[in-house]
């Protein structure tokens, strides 16, 4: 768990590199794999929860999981809609990445790159403010 101290360069940090991997989730490179960008809409709004966590001074663990992270926000009383709820669809992108940097399965039961090939979200492109 972190220390939740109001350190408002440790917040500034936590939005500047949620703003980072935003900017890396929207490239339109055709050289950019889609569940990549996926991956790094996840960091983006994992970072962005963290430091609204740290902004309320609410401990959280350093995971990726952002039902979680949501949870520990709706769990001190703060309204979670239903589009951000559903950031947390994001989370297997990461959990994907974290396997395959260990175990190499990159290519693993799909054939292809990533077995999330296609994430819907309603419908609907994936953005947020930060």
């Amino acid at each position: 768990m972190n220390d939740p101290t109001d350190n408002q360069a440790d917040l500034r940090e936590w939005l500047d590199r949620a703003r980072s991997s935003l900017e890396h989730a929207r490239a339109t490179h055709p050289h950019v794999y889609f569940e990549e960008l996926c991956f790094d809409a996840q960091q983006a709004a994992e970072k962005a929860v963290k430091a609204v966590l740290l902004h309320k001074g609410i401990p959280f663990p350093y995971i990726h999981d952002l039902d979680r992270l949501l949870q520990l926000l709706a769990d001190s009383g703060e309204n979670i809609g239903d589009t951000v709820r559903r950031a947390g669809e994001l989370t297997r992108y990461t959990e994907h990445a974290i396997r395959a940097c260990q175990d190499g399965s990159l290519n693993q039961n799909t054939g292809r790159r990533w077995p999330y090939r296609n994430l819907s979200c309603g419908g609907r492109k994936l953005s947020f403010s930060v």
